[in-house]
């Protein structure tokens, strides 16, 4: 059993893990082997409380929603409303349509669940 899981097994929760939605979720990187290993993650995977992983330096977790995203750019894609305080919402990604009527972003071509513009670069991970 990993230091990781030891934690969990006797708090219930991750590491960084808070009972505040206002809080951001800490990033851990998975340990080399153990539990997370044995489910195909890979070791360098970034993992957010909600359970959530993800690969690269480039990806963007919406610690709102909890969707992930390839880049910067489609993050930002999803939000709407003012910057005022608390006035940021997201949009599902799955309806977001350009003005010509075509689907903004497309399920990301990743081992994770995320969402890229159509047509970029599928290239390695970074």
């Amino acid at each position: 059993m990993t230091q990781t899981d030891m934690l969990i097994a006797a708090t219930g929760k991750p590491q960084g893990a808070t009972n505040n939605p206002t809080q951001a979720p800490s990033i851990q990187t998975a340990p080399p082997n153990g539990s997370r290993a044995a489910q195909g993650i890979p070791a360098n995977a970034i993992h957010c409380r909600c359970g959530a992983w993800w690969t690269g330096t480039m990806a963007g977790h919406c610690t709102a929603c909890h969707q992930t995203f390839t880049s910067i750019r489609s993050f930002d894609i999803h939000r709407t409303g003012s910057h005022a305080h608390g006035t940021r919402t997201c949009l599902n990604p799955a309806s977001i349509t350009t003005q010509a009527g075509n689907p903004a972003l497309i399920p990301a071509n990743k081992p994770w669940p995320g969402w890229s513009e159509p047509g970029t670069w599928e290239g390695p991970e970074t």
